[in-house]
């Protein structure tokens, strides 16, 4: 591992964090949208299947652009039992994956 000795353990923090969120975000606007077209095809036409992906995804990008703010003051001033401020970070992204 030299290629990766120049640098501090936060720093290879980001990285394996960068990779692993670019690689979730192909999947979800790339691979996502066809399996769903998929599956609807069997159900409706993949017309309106598709647009119900839009409308979806639209209303869960809009929650989550409203609530962002509020949800990060709150994250960043609640203190659980623990005295950890809680991370509304990780519920924001259960909240979202659930969602779809």
């Amino acid at each position: 591992m030299k290629l990766l000795s120049g640098y501090t353990k936060q720093e290879k923090s980001w990285m394996m964090y960068d990779w692993a969120n670019s690689a979730h975000s192909v999947i979800v606007v790339t691979i996502l949208p066809i399996f769903y077209n998929t599956v609807v095809g069997y159900m409706a036409d993949a017309a309106s299947g598709m647009t119900t992906w839009g409308y979806a995804t639209s209303a869960a990008m809009a929650i989550v652009a409203l609530l962002a703010p509020v949800l990060g003051v709150f994250g960043e001033e609640t203190v659980n039992v623990l005295g950890v401020n809680l991370d509304i970070a990780l519920a924001m992204g259960l909240i979202s994956e659930t969602e779809k």
